[in-house]
């Protein structure tokens, strides 16, 4: 009888109490491009949340420099009309980022239409898929997949 008292409880007790804080799980951050793409659409648009005085370090000049021409780009002014129309801003710009797969071909992770929906309800489907076509054309007008390359040894 004491073995099936130790065995059902105090036994457990012993395996409940072992020390798991020793090994946490490791923690790796990383920059996607994905996120500094919509990012800086974002930021070229005008958007508050994008421009805050902080992000004005020798990175955001750099990328000033880069794209200050962009601004009226057509996903720009579309960043912008979606930001009025909308409220695309905040996070809804960062699921967008998450809902590619690349910033090359820009596709849909998951289609924008499966049920159910994915994407964040200020992208309405025709408009979210417009605004890809227009921040295609412009990571390769702007050479943006350069501008990252050119940037890696600070992401890493």
């Amino acid at each position: 009888m004491r073995c099936l008292l130790l065995f059902f409880f105090v036994l457990p007790g012993f395996v409940f109490a072992q020390d798991t804080s020793s090994k946490a799980p490791e923690l790796v951050g990383r920059v996607d491009p994905r996120v500094e793409l919509m990012s800086l659409i974002f930021r070229l648009s005008g958007s508050d949340e994008y421009n805050q005085s902080q992000s004005m370090s020798s990175y955001g000049r750099a990328a000033e420099d880069w794209f200050g021409d962009f601004r009226i780009h057509p996903v720009v002014k579309a960043a912008q009309k979606l930001k009025a129309d909308r409220g695309v801003g905040f996070d809804a710009v960062m699921e967008m980022a998450l809902h590619i797969t690349d910033t090359e071909t820009l596709k849909e992770k998951i289609p924008f239409d499966r049920a159910p929906e994915q994407l964040d309800k200020r992208w309405e489907l025709h408009s979210a898929r417009d605004f890809l076509e227009k921040a295609r054309d412009f990571v390769e007008e702007s050479r943006f997949n350069d501008f990252v390359e050119k940037h890696s040894g600070l992401y890493e």
